[in-house]
């Protein structure tokens, strides 16, 4: 199987208007080259999402990537640990993204707030809040 020609054969699928991003997006985008990385997911999806995983912190790193064995119920990342409100919020503190935005919110009538990714209450919060709503 050839994954090239499939991933090609699959974006020939596509009707209608497309819109390409410009040069500028295209030069700031986090993923330069989408063929190729939808490959590499479709030829190995274990080393693929091994690979991304690893972007992310864990607490303890998993055993095994995927478990199969109990199909059609998969099992991801095997004997790992993660928090992902600490890899959503908590990390970013510990870098320059700091002193950047972490929430932008508008309400409907034109009220608007930023929060910065800083120890306020606010974005202590936000998390739980979250979790209450089921988001």
């Amino acid at each position: 199987m050839d994954v090239k020609k499939e991933v090609l054969a699959d974006i020939r699928h596509i009707s209608g208007e497309v819109c390409y991003p410009s040069p500028e997006v295209l030069e700031r985008a986090h993923i330069k080259n989408y063929a190729e990385v939808y490959a590499s997911a479709l030829q190995d999806p274990e080393a693929f999402w091994a690979e991304r995983a690893g972007e992310l912190e864990w607490f303890r790193k998993w055993e095994r990537v995927l478990d199969d064995s109990g199909k059609p119920f998969y099992r991801w990342f095997v004997g790992g640990r993660i928090n992902i409100c600490y890899n959503a919020v908590d990390r970013y503190m510990k870098t320059w993204h700091k002193n950047k935005v972490a929430l932008y919110w508008e309400s409907e009538r034109g009220i608007t707030r930023t929060l910065q990714w800083d120890v306020s209450p606010e974005v202590i919060r936000h998390p739980a809040l979250c979790n209450c709503a089921a988001v």
